[in-house]
């Protein structure tokens, strides 16, 4: 296990975490005033009409709708105040669906806040088990190179070791023996004539 590979996992969980924690605070905002805003309009839906349908009354009973009579001039204003009505509806409704879709957009937010932290306790749990596992002896190896430097030696140790092995000079003892055995076997050379003569004068 790579230890300074899991806290680097644990640093982005906790960053990306922070970043998604702050939009589920701003998608929880914008969802609680979509709500208050389809309710506002619902209430508006039931009570723009009826207000209004009131006012138009007082103006029939007044006499200041003059163009048309009296029924006609009431049954025109009501049914437009029913239109707007159902349109009031209509926003409300539309309001509701938007706080709905942010409320969905929340619990996805929420998932990937809970998938991180899942994440970042592993990894946690992983660290722990390798101290742990090293704590007897005095020191928990940081990487994965430095426990098998810890277990074998390290590189350099390995080669000063077959390099004494091998002898002073480097070369195997095996190719030691057998260059001597060839050096036995090798015929001497005979004297050349000029060393005959110098031998015979001296």
């Amino acid at each position: 296990m790579n230890i300074e590979k899991s806290q680097l996992k644990m640093q982005i969980a906790n960053n990306i975490g922070a970043d998604i924690e702050d939009r589920v605070e701003g998608e929880l905002r914008a969802a609680h005033e979509l709500l208050g805003a389809a309710d506002a309009l619902q209430q508006a839906a039931l009570k723009v009409p009826r207000d209004l349908a009131a006012k138009v009354d007082t103006a029939l009973a007044e006499g200041e709708i003059k163009d048309m009579t009296a029924l006609e001039a009431a049954e025109f204003a009501k049914k437009y105040l029913a239109k707007a009505g159902d349109y009031l509806r209509h926003l409300s409704d539309v309001e509701r669906s938007k706080a709905s879709d942010q409320r969905s957009r929340v619990a996805g937010l929420k998932f990937a806040m809970d998938s991180l932290q899942k994440m970042r306790d592993e990894e946690a749990q992983r660290i722990q088990a390798v101290i742990d596992a090293t704590e007897e002896d005095g020191e928990a190896p940081r990487t994965e190179a430095s426990a098998a430097r810890k277990a074998h030696g390290s590189v350099a140790d390995r080669r000063a070791a077959e390099a004494e092995a091998k002898g002073s000079n480097g070369t195997p003892p095996k190719k030691k023996r057998a260059a001597k055995k060839k050096a036995k076997k090798a015929p001497r050379k005979k004297p050349t004539a000029l060393k005959a003569v110098k031998k015979s004068s001296g």
